[in-house]
């Protein structure tokens, strides 16, 4: 570690800057040690083997997202952590602040008696409807093999143009493509 690399350390510590992984010991201090935000944004990647602390370490780095007011996104298989970070923000005091609480939104696709309704179509205030379609059909070519379906971007495109020009969900897409009298509605409007 050079000097460089180590005066960051020994700058207070500001939470909008940087979060806090740990403590490192030189000379018998104990120092946060710090990672830029900015740094989190490019990537970063945890590895250890079970019982090793990386769902605690997910949970402070959370804990501090929360608190500092940048947004999470936690998507949880087993749902542990997810427990774990909202009793943590609990017991915190962070849920008697009600703009805190008015920012959670829990999502738990486990439920039986809910399930909760995502329009990828809902556009947002001053989002451009084609630019929006353009990233959806993006991922649907990351996902699957669309070289030989050469027609299926146009297709796509035009109706997904439809769907959100009538604010409805790509649900109806199927209904769009093989129903003319409701393809023709909707065109029309």
């Amino acid at each position: 570690m050079s000097l460089k690399d180590f005066l960051p350390l020994l700058i207070p510590f500001s939470g909008k800057d940087y979060i806090v992984l740990g403590s490192v010991s030189p000379f018998l201090l104990n120092l946060p040690y710090k990672v830029r935000i900015s740094d989190r944004y490019d990537h970063m990647h945890i590895i250890g083997t079970t019982g090793k602390g990386k769902s605690k370490l997910l949970e402070h780095m959370i804990y501090q997202d929360a608190i500092f007011g940048r947004g999470i996104a936690l998507i949880d298989p087993h749902g542990n952590l997810a427990d774990d970070v909202l009793s943590y923000l609990g017991n915190s005091g962070f849920f008697k602040i009600p703009e805190n609480l008015k920012r959670l939104v829990y999502i738990n696709p486990s439920r039986q008696d809910f399930s909760p309704g995502i329009n990828l179509l809902e556009l947002q205030k001053r989002e451009d409807p084609a630019e929006h379609a353009n990233d959806i059909i993006e991922v649907f070519k990351r996902s699957w093999d669309l070289e030989n379906a050469p027609v299926f971007e146009d297709i796509m495109f035009n109706s997904m143009m439809v769907l959100m020009e009538n604010n409805l969900s790509i649900i109806e897409l199927p209904r769009l493509i093989t129903d003319k009298l409701y393809r023709d509605i909707l065109l029309s409007k």
